[in-house]
């Protein structure tokens, strides 16, 4: 092991703060391997001259209903036999919950003692020491517990029944939150969170039994709901910040309708004269709440004299006044209806009276406007007079018709004169659309014979440019096409005289071949040369006479067949010349009448001869 190791250096750390620890402020050593040979003095120092202190720690704020632990250490070399910590509240020895000891290094040794308990109201600014037993003496430390309390269970308070439309209020109170007050809302069953403007929080601060400064926040809640919701939940929230706690209390609501008579109905129909002995049935149907075990509706039948003011309780017979059972309303447990029904058999006595039902409850208020109904009666007369006031009535009934049917009349004149002048007015409203249209459809013709004189223009113009671009092309393809029979021309007069050249070339060759014939056969007999020169004479007047024919044929056949002619004639004189070569060739032709080639023309024939004359 190193002198500088690590368990040495918190060995020494330690004894560094344990040697401190008697001072108000500890001292902190930095760069300890620096400080090594001052600390191992000092240990020994402190060691030998100063007495271990013990130390509590505890984490966190001491909430009401948790567990928490306290702990106790102490440090030391010295020898002992039993465990040194021990735990005391308020002089009360308590068992210590876990005890532990570590070996740091050589003699010295950690002890560790634990105290674990669950956190009460009483618990507030109580005391709890650890004390060390050592052999050089006694050292303790103590610790103050100071106890945060959350609020308790919301308390609600209201009704759970409450009538549409009618304001209701409830109340929330949330107590014994310490330190601060708790933060009280309300919100519905669904979720919603009610407007802050619908309640009030007032809030009221005093001290308990255990010194814990207590809140107590009162949250008043008024609102008026509809039978539209019938039932729903209202939930009371508090949320204390100190100790993260949230608690909560729901009420469940039912809504009904307000009681009261919603129909009453009267048989027979009439609002003058009753007779003597006719039966009067008077029904009124209520609305009575919702049916419950606390909902009791009692009707009650009255009547008050003719002239008189105050009401008296039905004085026939019980059996007169029949009351149904209670009938679901529309929607079902929501609220309950009910009737009740009076049959009286008139006498001269009801003449003039007033009849009402009422209902009371006792779960809902006598102060609604709705809780009575009433009914007057009439006059009630004896037979004979109802039969006379039967005969004025009906004369008071045939007066009355006679005016409605002169009203009526009337109406049926006024309206026949409206419905003429309605019909006037639009007879009018007629003729005057009709013209209107006419206009209209004048303008709309004008308008559209102008259009079709425009587009007829517009033809026009476009074929005349038509015609004018045809001509145009005519013009050019007559230019082209006379363009064309001009190059054609040329091409054929250059035909013609490249064919010319060609013969008269062919013309020389074969005149040259013939004067080297010549030369050869100049020693032939002079009776040869005469029948060659008589050959001669021949072939030439052949020649005259198909020069003659084809002069003929060519101013015959005209342009026509000029090239044909051309080529016919080019052809003959080949012939010719073919015949002329197979003459030469024979042995019986003699040439040595020629001397020379000075005696033949340009066109192969013998100077001086009779060529061009008529043949025999």
């Amino acid at each position: 092991m190193t002198l500088l190791s690590d368990t040495n250096l918190s060995i020494l750390l330690h004894v560094a703060m344990f040697c401190s620890s008697s001072k108000s402020q500890p001292f902190v050593i930095y760069n300890v391997q620096k400080w090594f040979p001052i600390l191992t003095v000092l240990a020994l120092v402190c060691v030998t001259f100063t007495q271990a202190q013990a130390q509590i720690t505890a984490h966190g704020l001491f909430i009401t209903d948790q567990e928490k632990t306290l702990a106790c250490y102490i440090t030391t070399a010295e020898t002992v036999s039993n465990f040194p910590l021990t735990w005391s509240r308020d002089s009360s020895n308590l068992a210590a919950s876990e005890e532990k000891t570590v070996i740091v290094s050589g003699n010295f040794r950690n002890y560790n003692s634990f105290y674990k308990f669950t956190v009460q109201p009483s618990d507030n600014k109580d005391t709890f020491t650890c004390t060390a037993n050592l052999t050089s003496g006694t050292t303790t430390a103590t610790w103050t517990v100071y106890v945060h309390k959350g609020p308790d269970d919301p308390v609600v308070t209201g009704p759970s029944t409450v009538v549409s439309g009618v304001s209701s209020t409830w109340t929330c109170v949330v107590d014994g939150s310490s330190g601060t007050a708790s933060i009280v809302y309300w919100q519905f069953g669904n979720g919603s969170r009610l407007d802050s403007g619908t309640f009030n929080n007032d809030n009221e601060v005093y001290s308990d039994t255990n010194n814990l400064e207590i809140h107590k926040t009162t949250s008043t809640l008024s609102l008026t709901l509809s039978a539209a919701a019938p039932n729903f939940q209202l939930i009371c929230y508090a949320v204390h910040f100190d100790t993260e706690i949230q608690k909560k209390t729901s009420r469940s609501i039912t809504v009904t309708l307000y009681p009261g008579i919603v129909k009453t109905d009267v048989t027979p129909k009439r609002n003058q004269t009753w007779k003597v002995a006719e039966v009067l049935t008077v029904s009124c149907t209520a609305v009575t709440g919702t049916m419950d075990s606390d909902t009791v509706v009692k009707w009650t039948w009255e009547f008050q004299k003719a002239g008189g003011s105050d009401w008296t309780p039905y004085d026939g017979r019980p059996s007169d006044v029949t009351t149904e059972a209670m009938v679901p309303g529309p929607a079902s447990g929501r609220y309950f209806t009910q009737t009740s029904t009076l049959k009286r058999t008139l006498t001269l006595a009801d003449s003039g009276r007033r009849y009402r039902c009422k209902i009371n409850s006792t779960k809902f208020p006598e102060d609604h406007s709705r809780l009575a109904e009433e009914f007057s009666v009439g006059t009630v007369a004896a037979l004979d007079e109802v039969g006379a006031e039967t005969e004025n009535a009906k004369s008071a009934e045939n007066a009355k018709s006679a005016e409605k049917a002169k009203s009526a009349e009337e109406a049926k004149s006024a309206e026949k004169a409206k419905s003429a002048e309605e019909a006037k007015s639009a007879e009018k409203a007629k003729s005057a659309e009709e013209a209107k249209s006419a206009e209209e459809a004048k303008s709309a013709k004008e308008a559209k014979s102008a259009e079709e004189a425009k587009s007829a223009e517009n033809a026009k113009s476009a074929e005349n440019a038509k015609s004018a671009e045809k001509a145009k092309s005519a013009e050019e393809a007559k230019s082209a096409e006379e363009a064309k029979s001009a190059e054609n021309a040329k091409s054929a007069e250059e035909a013609k005289n490249a064919e010319k050249a060609k013969s008269a070339e062919e013309a020389k060759s074969a005149e040259k071949a013939k004067s080297a014939e010549k030369a050869k056969s100049a020693d032939y007999s002079s009776v040869t040369i005469t029948v060659i020169s008589l050959g001669v004479v021949v072939a030439v007047a052949i020649v005259a006479v198909l020069s003659f024919w084809y002069n003929r044929r060519k101013v015959k056949a005209g342009a026509q067949g000029q090239s044909a002619n051309d080529a016919a004639a080019a052809g003959d004189v080949g012939n010719l010349d073919a015949a002329l070569n197979t003459k030469a060739s024979s042995p019986l032709f003699d040439d040595s009448s020629v001397s020379d080639e000075s005696d033949m023309t340009d066109d192969g024939t013998v100077k001086g001869s009779d060529a061009d004359s008529e043949p025999p």
